[in-house]
């Protein structure tokens, strides 16, 4: 089966790809008429998906990374990754690395405290670094989906 459908938001966002699997076809049963029918109980399940809409892309046309799976939207018979909500979505995901980095500096600095010090500037001057990150990185620069997904920040040394 190389057509999906998949439900739409009135925005124009996907919210989920129905890609039913072979072992549910009725006997006969059309590729349309499967999708149909995994269509309507997907809607039936889940309450928040009322009132939204259903389209049929080929599986060809989806984005060849799943990461941004969130930024997806239709553009025409085709899936597209919306770089901007894409952006963000890359921006929060370098900002948790992040705050896993200065909670770990935490313990550093403590440490430091109670061993009389020598390191505190150098300790606050990482922790600055570090919350000065997401404000340097220039994402807008990244054009495509997959250059976003292989993009890894240089965060700062730990001293």
């Amino acid at each position: 089966m190389a057509k999906l459908r998949c439900v739409v938001r009135v925005d124009g966002s996907i919210v989920t790809i129905i890609r039913p699997s072979e072992k549910f076809r009725l006997l006969g049963e059309s590729d349309d008429a499967l999708l149909d029918r995994a269509a309507t109980l997907t809607i039936q399940k889940n309450p928040r998906y009322q009132g939204f809409t259903t389209v049929d892309i080929e599986e060809t046309d989806m984005p060849t990374t799943r990461r941004f799976r969130n930024a997806w939207g239709r553009v025409g018979a085709k899936l597209e990754v919306d770089m901007p909500k894409a952006r963000t979505q890359r921006l929060a995901e370098i900002r948790k690395d992040r705050d896993k980095l200065l909670d770990e500096s935490d313990k550093d600095i403590l440490r430091d405290q109670e061993q009389g010090g020598a390191k505190q500037a150098a300790l606050r001057a990482y922790r600055q670094a570090l919350r000065d990150l997401p404000t340097t990185l220039n994402l807008d620069a990244i054009l495509t989906p997959e250059a976003l997904n292989t993009f890894r920040p240089t965060f700062p040394v730990k001293p």
